[in-house]
């Protein structure tokens, strides 16, 4: 009895504990088994359907509701539940937030007693943007453009572009090609920037620096962020100077004041200003533009009715340093004026030069008027004898050559006037009869034909420029410098104490030096006979 008792209580057991094992096998098959993490991106501003099968009641949840929700019928909420089966809900994504890096919400769904995440959304970044305007038209309007290309215009000379930056985040301008300056409300600035989105810009206007106009160039502007990173580069581009065009400083080509000029003695006049004024320098500098500087210069010379090449070593000495810089000088002229034709041409136009074109009759060809001008230098006036007149009537007084004085005109046959009285002017002498009652003040002498810059009384004793001969009584003490009243010729002026009782009967030769060597040599460049009788 007892035996069977205690079997009986074995197998009790034993099935108890068989029916406990079953239970907890069904406890493990009733877990709910989660759908498979689904990953998702969508753009800021979009919706999205997602799917799923559920085999239980079911809950989702989302942990970044800012800016993602869902949409349930119309109504943005962060969780939405349902029954088991096939599931469709709706995800919406707003901007909230939305920067240049990609985000992510996660998206958990709860069975019974477990949550696990089901879905992973990934918010498309904010796009880096970046517009250019430009505008050509001194900003009246303004068009999109994906690069700057700077011309010349009407003249040949270099244009202005403005433009302005439009980008979806904080800019500047990061590099910007040395041949420019740029510009912000009419002043040069060294930096542009802008603020994200705004399309209210400030136009930054960009000029070829000084200098830079002859060249072409391709280069490009570079924009960033304010830190410096995500470039975005856009050409840039310039065409220099026209091929066909040539600037001049000063303008030697003009109808007025052009030219380059010299005096006999080679100084140089400067033409920078309305008028030329006479200068102390022996060059005349000309400055060139053409495009990329490239450009030839012809030297010639009118001979036997054609222009000629001007040979190496002639009076004319041309200097050209291939920056844009030429230099003239001349030989000192005593002989009558001359002139040398120029030509400074592009490379366009050196291909086509022709020597026999240039020349329209006696002015440039309009092929060549924009590229051509003279050189001029001034002679040795062959002027010869004085302008002499007293000092208060102005009246001119009578002279006559030396070969028509009734006194020293027979003479000649036999000696010349240097013979007479030593040092005068051979071809050169004149002579002047005045009376004690025409004395009228002072008499005034100015040779005829001397420099611009002759001075008949030097700064020191013995530095005059003139001398009386074969006249005891005549004394430089009573000698003035003056100018004539009329023709502004620098002259001596004899005081009327000169002209006393105690020297009437007296006949003095005056010799006239336009330079100290003369002097030094005894060899008068002019000679007046003063007779008083």
């Amino acid at each position: 009895m007892r035996t069977n008792l205690f079997t009986k209580g074995l197998a009790f057991a034993a099935a108890v504990a068989a029916m406990m094992s079953c239970s907890k096998e069904n406890e493990k098959e009733k877990e709910p088994q989660f759908p498979a993490v689904q990953e998702v991106e969508i753009a800021a501003g979009e919706s999205k359907e997602l799917t799923f099968t559920a085999e239980s009641d079911w809950k989702l949840t989302i942990d970044k509701t800012t800016w993602c929700m869902f949409d349930d019928k119309g109504v943005e909420t962060a969780q939405v539940a349902g029954e088991a089966g096939d599931v469709t809900v709706k995800v919406k994504i707003g901007d909230a937030g939305l920067g240049f890096e990609a985000e992510v919400a996660k998206i958990d769904m709860t069975m019974g007693e477990k949550t696990q995440t089901v879905f992973q959304i990934t918010r498309s970044p904010k796009e880096r943007v970046v517009k250019m305007y430009i505008s050509t038209d001194y900003g009246q309007t303004y068009k999109k453009a994906d690069k700057l290309e700077l011309t010349t215009g009407e003249w040949g000379s270099a244009n202005y572009l403005a433009f302005g930056i439009v980008a979806t985040y904080d800019w500047k301008l990061a590099e910007l090609p040395e041949e420019l300056n740029m510009s912000v409300d009419y002043r040069y600035v060294d930096a542009f920037s802008g603020k994200a989105d705004s399309v209210d810009f400030k136009a930054a206007v960009l000029e070829i620096k000084e200098g830079k106009e002859p060249y072409e160039f391709s280069k490009k502007i570079k924009i960033t962020d304010m830190d410096g990173n995500n470039p975005v580069e856009f050409p840039i581009t310039y065409t220099g100077l026209a091929d066909d065009f040539m600037e001049f400083k000063p303008n030697v080509t003009s109808t007025y004041n052009g030219n380059v000029e010299f005096t006999a003695d080679g100084f140089s006049y400067d033409k920078s200003g309305f008028d030329p004024v006479l200068s102390d320098k022996k060059t005349s500098e000309l400055s060139v533009k053409s495009k990329n500087m490239k450009y030839s210069v012809h030297v010639m010379e009118m001979k036997d009715g054609a222009l000629a090449a001007m040979p190496a070593g002639s009076w004319l000495t041309t200097a050209d340093d291939g920056k844009g810089t030429i230099t003239f000088s001349v030989t000192a002229n005593t002989d009558a004026a001359r002139t040398a034709y120029v030509a400074v041409l592009p490379e366009a136009k050196e291909k086509s030069f022709d020597i026999t074109k240039v020349m329209d009759g006696e002015s440039f060809s309009a092929d060549y008027a924009s590229y051509a001008f003279k050189v001029i230098q001034k002679g040795v006036e062959k002027t010869e004898g004085f302008e002499a007149y007293w000092g208060r009537t102005l009246a001119p007084l009578n002279i006559v050559p030396i070969k028509d004085d009734a006194q020293y005109g027979p003479m000649l046959e036999f000696m010349k006037p240097s013979q007479i009285c030593a040092g005068s002017a051979d071809s050169n002498t004149y002579v002047l009869t005045i009376k004690k009652s025409d004395v009228a003040g002072g008499l005034v002498i100015a040779p005829k034909g001397f420099p611009a810059d002759y001075s008949p009384l030097g700064a020191e004793a013995g530095s005059n420029l003139f001398r009386f001969d074969k006249g005891a009584n005549w004394d430089s003490k009573n000698v003035e410098a003056s100018t004539t009243w009329k023709t502004k010729l620098s002259a001596i002026t004899i005081l009327p104490a000169q002209f006393s009782v105690a020297n009437l009967g007296s006949v003095v030769w005056i010799q006239f030096y336009k330079t100290a060597e003369e002097k030094t040599a005894d060899q008068a460049s002019a000679t007046l006979v003063v007779k008083l009788q």
